[in-house]
């Protein structure tokens, strides 16, 4: 994934051309069926849609019809228009090429080159990655000193959620000492301070979320550094099978 994160404050925008997470960002304004803004080069009306399905062997996006209404000469003299749309709270946008018209029974859709590349802003407390299939080690010390060891669940710039097994030794909003065990990485130790507790039915475990105390400037870019080392991971782990099933089947 090439990502060029530019920090403002409270926004952290990236740049992403991993074709894996470009569709994975774009699934999810079909997943939540997000209406989408449309604007087109010199133009100054915005238009909406919506996205109906991606076709990843013929290197498709397919958008229903244009509202208002777009005469086919304004999109098909250079065949480019920008996407933009908000979801879970992050906006993207990205650069869309024209690759033809399909109208029937009435309908008109818009055959879409799938882009290269996403524009992805995002508030840095939201920016939450859920790792909890990579199986990272966690541990979280007691008020007597205990270690319960446990999954790291998810993770952020503000905080993370870990699975523990008991977390009847934690109370919410007490701090507590942490360290996550990531591959390849020098163990992260941090505070803790609890502010959500759930069980997840599903594995039987209990999900123990806690926000980041006393970070200084160092502990914040170490944080930043690890979502985004993660992010690599979970999409390394999500195209190794793809990987796999090619070389069975050749």
């Amino acid at each position: 994934m090439h990502t060029n994160p530019v920090d403002s404050g409270q926004w952290v925008s990236r740049h992403l051309e991993d074709k894996g997470y470009v569709l994975t960002l774009l699934g999810r304004l079909i997943q939540h069926r997000v209406l989408v803004q449309i604007t087109l080069p010199n133009n100054p009306q915005t238009y909406t849609s919506t996205v109906l399905s991606l076709d990843v062997e013929q290197n498709t996006l397919l958008l229903d019809q244009i509202f208002p209404a777009v005469q086919r000469e304004q999109l098909s003299a250079d065949g480019l228009c920008e996407l933009h749309a908000r979801v879970e709270g992050a906006s993207l946008s990205c650069q869309l090429r024209l690759q033809g018209i399909d109208e029937g029974s009435g309908l008109v859709c818009y055959r879409m080159q799938l882009p290269e590349a996403v524009a992805y802003t995002q508030r840095r407390e939201g920016h939450r990655v859920r790792v909890d299939s990579l199986g990272v080690v966690a541990e979280i010390y007691s008020d007597n000193g205990m270690a319960c060891k446990g999954i790291l669940h998810d993770f952020s710039p503000g905080g993370v959620s870990l699975e523990l097994e008991d977390d009847r030794w934690f109370r919410s909003t007490e701090v507590y000492r942490c360290t996550l065990y990531l591959p390849h990485e020098p163990p992260f130790h941090c505070k803790l301070e609890i502010c959500c507790r759930r069980h997840d039915a599903a594995k039987d475990r209990q999900i123990l979320g806690g926000s980041f105390v006393e970070l200084d400037k160092r502990g914040e870019n170490t944080v930043s550094k690890l979502v985004t080392e993660l992010e690599r991971q979970l999409l390394r782990s999500r195209r190794m099978p793809q990987t796999e099933d090619a070389a069975n089947r050749q």
